[in-house]
């Protein structure tokens, strides 16, 4: 390997973070052209797939909420029985 030039481990890597970040602009890019150019009846179904996650996302607070307050007291329930 004599006479090879020695490689510039910081440039290679930064070429490759500016590939992955030319990759990463186009995905978003499309991304956005896509969003902006939906119609009315894409937004209902997005919109619809939206409140579906949310409710289902309430529905597991309000599962969890309901542990809780099945292992641990209130504090006025504490002090009513001391």
């Amino acid at each position: 390997m004599a006479g090879a030039a020695p490689v510039d481990v910081g440039e290679l890597m930064a070429g490759q973070l500016m590939k992955a970040a030319q990759v990463v602009e186009e995905q978003l890019d499309a991304e956005i052209n896509r969003l902006e150019n939906m119609d009315e009846d894409e937004l209902e179904v997005l919109r619809q797939k939206r409140m579906a996650a949310m409710k289902k996302q309430q529905a597991k607070k309000q599962v969890w909420f309901g542990l809780v307050q099945e292992l641990w007291p209130s504090p006025l329930e504490i002090l009513v029985q001391a």
